[in-house]
């Protein structure tokens, strides 16, 4: 069977399913490292900052910006994941018509008294 063949029947591809799965890891890597660097922060504000008179120095602070670099990295992949997971749910195609993808188009329109714009999708 081959990755991107369906899990059964109506089911969905696994491709999209790993690119969820990388998305709630990257949650889950968010959460964890951004509250590890809002820790750090406190305890450098009753060690070396604001709450102190001493300055803190690029040793003091550097594990609080490993920890806020490993939760924006982790924030990226959680969108990168499931954006990349959408997009590929969406677009798709049924095994019952193999031809048929997904589109979306857009079209203007002008009436007597109002104007505006449609758009329309099929998935």
């Amino acid at each position: 069977m081959h990755a991107d063949e369906r899990a059964g029947s109506g089911g969905l591809s696994v491709v999209p399913l790993v690119a969820y799965g990388v998305g709630a890891a990257g949650v889950i890597a968010f959460a964890m490292f951004g509250a590890l660097a809002l820790l750090e922060d406190s305890s450098l504000a009753s060690s070396c900052g604001a709450d102190t008179t001493r300055t803190c120095t690029e040793r003091d602070v550097a594990p609080m910006d490993r920890f806020a670099l490993f939760a924006d990295i982790g924030l990226l992949m959680a969108i990168a994941g499931t954006a990349t997971g959408t997009i590929l749910v969406l677009g798709s195609s049924d095994d019952d018509n193999p031809g048929e993808r997904a589109r979306i188009g857009a079209a203007p329109w002008i009436a007597d008294r109002s104007a505006g714009a449609s758009v329309r999708g099929t998935f």
